[in-house]
């Protein structure tokens, strides 16, 4: 067997390069025009991003240049917050500078691919992570860069190596485009299938197999009338409650009579013009008709509780989860009183309408009891399906709503009124059962393939640092690539290679 390492040698980062160093630590002000001064945001491996980059004036940059002489050829790589990204200067790129949170590194006769691969490698990696410093936000010294171990080859196999790497990691990202390609996909199919199901498509079926099909306006007259049922019965308690409070001599607080039902406003033969058509025994409603309660989360959270329960926000609800992670806790007292206006229930339905607006979830049984902020909408249905109103809600036919009728400049929201006021073609109620379990079906097909999606890519990220790992191990080159590198001409030991490199950097001092 061929031995994998001949001629390899170990040193430090420092010694094969001739210049360390980083950007600015104190970057000169912004300017409206200028050039460009680069920060860690803007560089990842393999590429730079010109994009949200600080202007300087031309006579700061030529200043801020002498330290950061940024040249094609010279190798990047983060140091500041997400340390480990590294990049070559490509040829033919904008000048730029850089600030701190970037090292600037001049191989000197090394392959600059192969030390930025290299610093990519989980060997680097694990050395990054040691010697990484700070609180608020970790970076590596140039000191610690500069004291990097790396072990390299002949200067001949570095070229293969890189060029090896490079060809697998081509097929790699290939396929990992097809893998986005598909989530991709499935996202469009997604909303085809809730499109669909919203025009009826899904249960023809369904529907022609009935032969006693209810009407959705049939529906409206029984909330209807459970409305007056619920209204008179809270009625009556309250007249018992007025007859108990005048016998005690009327101490005390008078009990508040019941709100009289609100009588929401069907929409208008002119409003139905720019509507949909539908099917014959759905309808066109507002959400409030269908809504026992249709309110929203505090607008001024109380404080933040060291213990106590929990206030979510929209950075807690999805599509179909709820995510208890990262939530306010409040006191016990006040979330009693917050509970009074958001008091969330199973079978509710939970809408996020600030910043990220139309993600959708049903409350679900057994779940820890808790209350909601202002990015979040509560939506008690009454005698609707919730999970078809929840779907509804992410639907073609809703987002497009939302969108129109977001409202702010920081941070996009829809206000109550106009989500009250959101259409929704109603079908009947054994109807909406079975869009669902349609709906369910699919979608449930969809979670299969996006779970095998997202563990494929997890699998391609373990396999470029496999790669990676095999490269610097001097593994990665099979038998017939090493004797094809070893048999040229000018093939020599790499500690030739860095004899010549410390003889060239002792005559320029």
């Amino acid at each position: 067997m061929m031995e994998e390492k001949v001629g390899w040698i170990d040193t430090n980062l420092s010694v094969i390069s001739n210049k360390i160093t980083d950007g600015s630590h104190n970057p000169p002000p912004k300017s409206e025009v200028g050039e460009p001064m680069l920060s860690a945001q803007n560089v990842f491996d393999d590429h730079i991003l010109f994009e949200g980059y600080r202007l300087i004036t031309s006579d700061n940059f030529e200043k801020e240049y002498k330290r950061a002489n940024v040249e094609p050829g010279d190798v990047l790589l983060t140091i500041v917050g997400t340390i480990g990204r590294s990049t070559v200067v490509p040829d033919k790129i904008r000048k730029f500078t850089l600030q701190r949170s970037v090292a600037l590194i001049k191989p000197n006769t090394i392959n600059s691919h192969y030390i930025s691969y290299y610093l990519r490698s989980p060997k680097s990696q694990i050395y990054f992570q040691q010697n990484s410093k700070g609180t608020a936000q970790k970076g590596i010294y140039l000191n610690s860069l500069k004291k990097l171990p790396i072990s390299f080859p002949p200067l001949l196999e570095q070229h293969a190596i890189v060029s090896k790497i490079e060809q697998l990691f081509s097929d790699l990202d290939n396929g990992i485009a097809n893998l986005k390609l598909a989530q991709e996909q499935l996202k469009v199919y997604r909303q085809a299938v809730l499109k669909k199901a919203f025009e009826g498509e899904l249960t023809r079926e369904w529907r022609e197999q009935q032969t006693n099909l209810t009407d959705a306006e049939d529906l409206l007259e029984q909330i209807r009338l459970e409305r007056e049922e619920n209204y008179n019965k809270k009625l009556d308690e309250w007249k018992g409650a007025i007859k108990e409070w005048e016998s005690a001599g009327k101490e005390g607080k008078k009990p508040s009579k019941p709100k009289k039902i609100k009588k929401t406003e069907r929409f208008t033969e002119s409003e139905l013009v720019d509507l949909p058509k539908l099917l014959e025994n759905w309808a066109w409603i507002r959400l409030e008709e269908i809504s026992n309660k249709i309110t929203d989360g505090s607008h001024n959270p109380p404080p933040k509780s060291e213990v106590g329960e929990p206030m979510l926000s929209a950075q807690n609800v999805f599509d179909d989860h709820i995510l208890f992670e990262g939530y306010r806790l409040i006191t016990s007292d006040n979330f009693e009183k917050e509970y009074k206006r958001a008091n969330v229930e199973p079978g509710d339905v939970l809408l996020t309408i600030v910043g990220t607006i139309g993600r959708s979830t049903v409350v679900p049984d057994k779940i820890r009891k808790f209350t909601l902020q202002r990015s979040v909408a509560l939506i008690k249905p009454n005698t609707i399906n919730s999970h078809y109103i929840s779907y509804y809600l992410r639907s073609p036919k809703s987002q497009p709503y939302f969108q129109n009728h977001s409202k702010g400049t920081a941070q996009k929201g829809i206000y109550l009124n106009s989500l009250k006021n959101l259409p929704i073609s109603l079908a009947p109620l054994p109807e909406q059962q079975a869009i669902v379990t349609e709906i369910e079906t699919r979608l449930s097909v969809c979670e299969k393939v996006e779970q095998d999606i997202e563990e494929n890519l997890e699998r391609a990220e373990a396999l470029r640092l496999s790669i990676l790992k095999k490269a610097f191990e001097g593994k990665l080159l099979n038998k017939r690539e090493l004797e094809e590198v070893r048999n040229e001409a000018d093939w020599e030991p790499a500690e030739v290679l860095l004899e010549r490199i410390k003889t060239e950097k002792a005559n320029k001092k």
